[in-house]
């Protein structure tokens, strides 16, 4: 059970993280590079802390994790068959598309990733997106998908893909004509999901 003095606690700690990635979303780009190299970033980990108190800061008293977690399958039930139907519309468009569209380079690739990932769960916050997609992939544990997309335009060249889990995680994201950041092991990841993303 969750009582109404922690649950006060635990939204100044929800506050608190929030106002963290704000403050990540608007480093300039030379510091926000400096950090992901240096792994100092921890967007990905201060992002399931959020979500983390955000789930039980929805706890009544009569509650209980179980029952959350019973209705978080559930709702993980309906986004997995409404992906299936996504994936078989998007799969109709593809075969309509003109033969230099399908194409297999480095942008097309990062945007069917992003596309399936903004059809997923998604945390919005004032100044940024981010959709999650959960599934198993190989040794990693919690394995997750996240897409961060800032809502400022100008802001889009911070928008990136990140693959992996609290411990160990890799990232890309657009950079003028390239696709920049822990390339080979983001790719290597695509490729082997590529039925996941409708690649091929």
């Amino acid at each position: 059970m969750i009582s109404v003095k922690d649950k006060e606690l635990l939204k100044v700690m929800e506050e608190s993280l929030r106002k963290y990635l704000k403050a990540a979303s608007l480093i300039s780009q030379e510091a926000f590079d400096l950090l992901s190299e240096r792994k100092g970033l921890l967007w990905m980990e201060i992002s399931s802390q959020v979500e983390i108190l955000e789930e039980l800061g929805k706890l009544d008293a009569y509650d209980t994790i179980e029952e959350t977690i019973d209705k978080n399958e559930k709702q993980e039930a309906e986004t997995e068959q409404t992906i299936n139907k996504d994936n078989e519309n998007q799969e109709i468009k593809n075969q309509e598309m003109e033969p230099g569209e399908k194409e297999n380079s480095p942008f097309y690739i990062f945007d069917k990733v992003v596309g399936f990932m903004k059809r997923q769960k998604c945390d919005e916050l004032q100044w940024v997106r981010t959709y999650s997609y959960k599934c198993n992939y190989q040794d990693f544990d919690d394995f997750q998908i996240k897409y961060f997309e800032h809502k400022d335009p100008i802001q889009s060249g911070k928008n990136y893909l990140m693959f992996g889990n609290t411990r160990k995680h890799f990232s890309i994201r657009k950079s003028g004509d390239d696709i920049v950041g822990d390339t080979a092991e983001c790719f290597e990841i695509i490729w082997n999901l590529s039925e996941l993303f409708n690649i091929h």
